[in-house]
């Protein structure tokens, strides 16, 4: 379901706190267990295959159609590199 939110509860270690990747215009959020990224004041989180964004870093969240291509240009020295494996390939209406 393309409005359905991620089927974990998104935390931090407090207040969302977020790093520039070296070398791109994402952010990553250092304070969260989760793959959660800043690009361009909107939010993105990887989780199990699916791509959700938010206007907030603390959601709520929605099924992504789009992953913007700065996304794809963290380098693999980046904890969050294993996040540019994970593409948009389809999406429908629902």
């Amino acid at each position: 379901m393309r409005h359905g939110k991620p089927p974990v509860e998104v935390d931090y270690a407090g207040e969302p706190k977020f790093e520039t990747i070296t070398g791109t215009q994402v952010s990553r959020a250092v304070n969260s267990g989760y793959d959660i990224l800043q690009y361009q004041g909107r939010y993105y989180l990887c989780y199990a295959g699916i791509w959700y964004d938010a206007q907030s870093p603390v959601g709520p969240w929605n099924v992504s159609t789009t992953v913007p291509d700065a996304i794809y240009t963290i380098p693999p020295n980046s904890p969050a590199y294993n996040v540019t494996q994970v593409k948009v390939v389809e999406t429908t209406p629902t």
